[in-house]
């Protein structure tokens, strides 16, 4: 009879250890996001549900080499599928985001992996975007060098002068070297060309120009210290572009230009 309890004792000691890590040590699946742009004022994060999770951590970096961060945390609320907005968010930043399950058993705690990452672009259609591609190396012998311009934006052109300015900003006068262009080529259209005089050169939505372009006086040319900077015409509007491999691209009105290299606003630099 002793020996009967006994077995019995270990058999439920058994299944309640058995139920603990089932309860406990289960494996919480990776959720599966969709990300999706709200214009360029928010950002929605949604997912199903995932079995055995009482809530949910979201982060998000600023662009692929930015750092991980956890915005928000969601309770479990018995929901097939699971939204967040994050209104947080810059007109011209690239978003990534994922996505764990979390479990919480009293003071137990289990998180799953994470999910896949998912990024958005926030393009504002009123600013221009564009992609800017600087060569590894200069011809110091010909002084020349490529430089490649793509219309991002949906569906406004843009016009370009040809004419370029660089900086090496290793250097102690920073000083600025006219850079213009010799001719041009748009590699989809199979069209090559020189402008003339003021004339100025249409880029179509998603048309790609590449310059071939002199450079003046004896520029040192470094990729990782160079300064590009461009005027351009977009929506009947003036727009000055800056670029650098560290900070990509900047456009800017000629007023926030003043302001972003003199630090005040053209009001305070008039006093």
């Amino acid at each position: 009879m002793m020996r009967k309890k006994v077995l019995i004792t270990i058999f439920v000691s058994v299944m309640l250890m058995l139920s603990a890590v089932a309860a406990f040590g289960a494996t919480l699946a990776k959720p599966t996001i969709t990300v999706t742009a709200k214009g360029v004022s928010s950002v929605s994060v949604s997912w199903k549900n995932v079995e055995g999770a009482s809530g949910y951590e979201v982060y998000r970096k600023t662009g692929e080499t930015g750092t991980y961060k956890i915005i928000r945390t969601l309770d479990y609320a018995n929901k097939q599928e699971y939204r967040y907005i994050n209104t947080a968010v810059k007109a011209g930043n690239t978003y990534v985001y994922k996505v764990r399950a979390v479990q919480d058993r009293g003071t137990v705690q289990t998180k799953g992996g994470f999910s896949s990452e998912k990024q958005v672009t926030l393009i504002d259609d009123n600013v221009p975007s564009l992609t800017v591609y600087l060569p590894t190396t200069m011809d110091k012998t010909k002084k020349t060098m490529i430089i490649s311009l793509t219309n991002k934006s949906p569906k406004d052109n843009m016009y370009f002068d040809g004419n370029f300015a660089l900086e090496n900003l290793a250097s102690d006068n920073q000083q600025v070297y006219q850079v213009k262009h010799v001719s041009y080529e748009k590699p989809d259209l199979k069209k090559t060309g020189k402008l003339k005089g003021t004339q100025r050169l249409v880029l179509r939505p998603g048309e790609k120009v590449r310059f071939t372009c002199s450079v003046s006086g004896a520029f040192e040319y470094n990729r990782k210290n160079v300064r590009l900077t461009t005027c351009l015409r977009y929506q009947q509007k003036d727009f000055v572009s800056e670029y650098t491999i560290a900070d990509k691209n900047k456009m800017m009105t000629p007023q926030e230009y003043y302001e972003h290299l003199t630090g005040t606003t053209q009001t305070e630099g008039a006093k």
